[in-house]
């Protein structure tokens, strides 16, 4: 029996970084920001194990007159969780209902992924799970999925991994796993019913 494992977001839990800075910037302002300041670079880092401390401690020295953007980004970030992605949680228990089992493999920040679980506690149902910030390595680097083997205890081609990135899917193929890049949920059903492990739209129980 082959596990399915999720990223979670823009697979399960829907993530709109912006919303953290609603009512303060636009959001042509907010792109401009994450790409002025390489952002999505320190948030990597985060995802990579770096504290928050840390991290914002280098952004300030770097970038100073964007700092209240940082600040604002951590202290609002359960605002940018609006919950799951329309139809998946359904995907999910369908799955499960089969008996197959299913796990995680996220990149969040460890300090972060905390808030997540208290918004969002439906992560708790989905099964064991492996957090980039909380063993130090992200993905796209191997190093995370080998994590991910050693915590299930299955080789790589016991596992089906679904991510809405495509250089996690393209590392992930390359390890031997069988690999789905994420679109939306019917998408999602359409590739596990393919695979026997999950009922069609048609044949899903209500």
């Amino acid at each position: 029996m082959r596990t399915v494992v999720f990223d979670l977001g823009q697979v399960v839990i829907q993530w709109d970084p912006y919303l953290s800075q609603e009512g303060f910037l636009t959001r042509e302002e907010w792109e401009d920001f994450t790409i002025r300041t390489d952002f999505w670079t320190y948030n990597h880092a985060m995802d990579s194990g770096a504290g928050l401390s840390q991290t914002r401690t280098r952004f300030k020295q770097s970038h100073p007159a964007d700092i209240e953007i940082f600040d604002r980004y951590v202290a609002r970030f359960t605002s940018t969780l609006t919950g799951p992605v329309p139809g998946v949680l359904d995907v999910i228990r369908d799955v499960q209902a089969l008996s197959v089992p299913t796990a995680v493999l996220s990149n969040w920040s460890r300090e972060l992924f905390k808030h997540a679980l208290s918004t969002v506690p439906f992560i708790d149902s989905i099964g064991p799970r492996v957090v980039s910030g909380e063993v130090g390595v992200a993905k796209p680097d191997r190093r995370i999925f080998e994590l991910l083997f050693e915590r299930l205890g299955l080789a790589p081609t016991e596992i089906v991994f679904i991510d809405d990135n495509v250089d996690n899917v393209e590392v992930a193929g390359a390890l031997g796993m069988d690999a789905i890049l994420f679109r939306d949920a019917d998408q999602l059903r359409t590739e596990l019913s393919k695979r026997g492990l999950a009922p069609s739209m048609g044949l899903r129980r209500i």
